[in-house]
């Protein structure tokens, strides 16, 4: 049964830390079954409302929201700023999730369509939500070589329980700013995988999963306790 975390309280404060937000602070998710992911994920810095008292929980994810959202996971946004003025794409000058784009592709989270976009103002569906979130996870290339896609990251995404409490779930729909909050949370409350070694000659890579949840590794200065 998956270990869910409830955040308590820093316990060693540092330099530039921002003290989590938490409920009650959009008025459209307050009752609604994703609140508490969404909660969470603010509190942790990785989400932000649409305004200051509303998130837009039933709006569709568009690829540039998706990119800021797995690089806040992975705690690489000061590579985004960095690469914010680098246009790796012809369609993202000038726009606002540039240096988050330029991140995503690089650590292979999102890939461009081929022909030189990104597309960043498109939607992602449900079936593309969860490819990307296992790809941050560490586990893409593992789940690629077993079979078709998107089945094989759907089901995936099933054994590693990120879909639980995403009941709307439809593989070709546009995900939801609501679901996609949970499935996020669900993955931070997962095991992260490595590339423990690879075959140059034969390209065979050998993955291995951590004994820590994506949360753990990612956000240490936080104490975290299991809800039993």
């Amino acid at each position: 049964m998956k270990r869910f975390l409830s955040i308590l309280l820093a316990v060693v404060m540092v330099l530039s830390m921002v003290t989590p937000v938490f409920a009650g602070s959009f008025e459209d998710t307050k009752g609604t079954k994703h609140e508490t992911a969404i909660e969470f994920l603010t509190g942790l810095g990785i989400v932000n409302g649409k305004t200051a008292t509303e998130y837009d929980p039933d709006g569709i994810v568009t690829r540039a929201e998706m990119a800021k959202l797995l690089v806040y996971c992975l705690k690489l946004e000061s590579g985004a700023d960095i690469l914010k003025d680098t246009v790796s794409f012809d369609d993202v000058e000038g726009h606002w999730a540039i240096g988050y784009i330029n991140v995503a592709s690089q650590y292979g989270l999102i890939k461009g369509d081929g022909d030189g976009n990104f597309r960043p103002n498109d939607t992602v569906n449900y079936a593309e939500a969860v490819t990307m979130i296992i790809r941050t996870l560490g586990k893409g290339k593992a789940v690629e070589s077993e079979g078709q896609w998107p089945t094989n990251y759907i089901a995936e995404a099933g054994d590693l329980e990120l879909l639980d409490n995403v009941d709307e779930f439809k593989s070709g729909e546009g995900a939801t700013r609501g679901a996609v909050a949970e499935m996020v949370w669900n993955m931070l409350n997962t095991h992260m995988w490595y590339l423990e070694s690879e075959n140059r000659q034969n390209g065979e890579f050998v993955y291995s999963e951590s004994n820590e949840d994506m949360l753990e590794i990612k956000f240490p200065k936080y104490n975290f306790e299991t809800l039993t």
